[in-house]
């Protein structure tokens, strides 16, 4: 199935069995052959989409999308995580019913199992941002998720986005639990509220202006384990520090000390010279991890230079390009502040090369999710120093 939904090709892909089950439990459609052969079924059920209630059909295309949403191997993966929690192996159920392919277990998912799936979307969405903040070494805390500390942690951001940021003070905190690769990862979905904003929207056939105060997103990945906090949204780092300070007060009970300077998160200077040696056992499935991109400022100076090569051929082609450039750059200090990486894992079933770009930028911003091959990446970059191993600090532990 295509990146993007469109009705064209998920009636197309989908199991038509499944398709069936839906439209009947809406008593539409009945008159669709769907055990029919025809090569032109999909355009038969496209005709009958197109005439049928507005309102209706608005309803079952936001089921659509959410069930193509997770017809991927991310989607799958929160899924089964999700499941696992609930303490069900997923795939086995696949297997037992023998659903074959991501949009037959995502459909059949939906169908039968609705208490994983708002969970699931939520995961998977979380799943398919990049450029996470990372704070680290905060000691080993557990996290609050009772509902009295939720409750206050909701109330604080509610606080602060109502009265320093001047937006409104409502705010809603949904809290999820997961394990991946033997690691516990305690999610909090925030949801303040934005300005008012005018929006131009379709209703009753026509577009009318609607003021809104629409939800803000900002997600919290704390693991206690490795003692780190990953926070996403989409704001600057002051917003980003305040609401890892409220989260360490609320969530974990202790004080966030202020950084006297501004806290490294990965070591890029270990990417100044030459690739440092990257730790990684073969049955992680990494082939081998290449550098394509540096980006380097100028100490005393606010100009960047990104240098970017293709590495497939020449491991070494951006420091290649590196060297170019301290030869023609005298009397400047160069400081790597970003740096791009290819990974290649081992081919897939099918032969497919299986490859993933990611980068790290200074302080502490990555690219990289915390599932499936991600984290992989990301275990690899604690056991090579690049991201540094926490701190064991003497906590009260609870």
């Amino acid at each position: 199935m295509n990146k993007n939904y469109s009705p064209q090709d998920f009636f197309a892909c989908v199991p038509k069995v499944f398709l069936k089950q839906y439209f009947d439990s809406h008593s539409v459609m009945r008159d669709v052959d769907f055990e029919s052969a025809d090569d032109d079924l999909t355009e038969k059920i496209l005709a009958n989409w197109a005439v049928l209630d507005e309102v209706q059909r608005d309803e079952m295309e936001t089921h659509f999308q959410e069930i193509h949403a997770l017809s991927n191997e991310k989607g799958m993966n929160a899924l089964i995580d999700e499941a696992l929690f609930h303490g069900e192996a997923l795939n086995d159920t696949f297997d037992k019913n023998e659903l074959v392919g991501f949009e037959a277990r995502a459909f059949w998912s939906f169908l039968n199992r609705e208490s994983l799936w708002k969970n699931a979307l939520s995961l998977n969405y979380a799943d398919n941002l990049t450029h996470w903040k990372k704070r680290s070494e905060l000691g080993d805390y557990p996290a609050k998720v009772d509902e009295p500390s939720v409750q206050r942690f909701t109330m604080a951001l509610g606080e602060y986005f109502g009265s320093d940021l001047y937006m409104g003070k409502n705010c809603q905190v949904e809290c999820l639990k997961r394990v991946v690769d033997g690691k516990k990862y305690d999610y909090f979905f925030a949801y303040p509220e934005d300005y008012a904003r005018v929006y131009r929207n379709w209703e009753s056939g026509k577009t009318k202006n609607h003021v809104q105060r629409k939800v803000l997103e900002v997600i919290f990945v704390y693991c206690r384990e490795q003692q780190s906090l990953d926070v996403w949204c989409q704001f600057k780092s002051e917003v980003v520090k305040a609401l890892q300070k409220i989260f360490a007060s609320e969530i974990l009970g202790i004080d966030l000390p202020k950084p006297v300077r501004v806290k490294k998160e990965y070591e890029l200077d270990a990417f100044k010279q030459s690739m440092p040696n990257l730790i990684y056992a073969p049955q992680t499935g990494i082939e081998h991890i290449r550098v394509n991109k540096l980006r380097i400022m100028m100490s005393h100076s606010k100009d960047k230079i990104t240098l970017e090569a293709n590495p497939h051929d020449d491991p070494q082609a951006v420091y290649k390009l590196f060297e170019k450039l301290k030869n023609s750059v005298s009397g400047d200090v160069m400081n790597i502040t970003q740096v791009g990486l290819v990974a290649q894992f081992v081919p897939a079933e099918n032969g497919k090369p299986q490859t993933r770009k990611f980068s790290m930028s200074y302080p502490d911003s990555c690219s990289l999710k915390h599932t499936g091959q991600d984290a992989i990446l990301r275990q690899m970059l604690i056991d090579s120093g690049i991201q540094p191993k926490p701190t064991i600090k003497n906590t009260d532990k609870q």
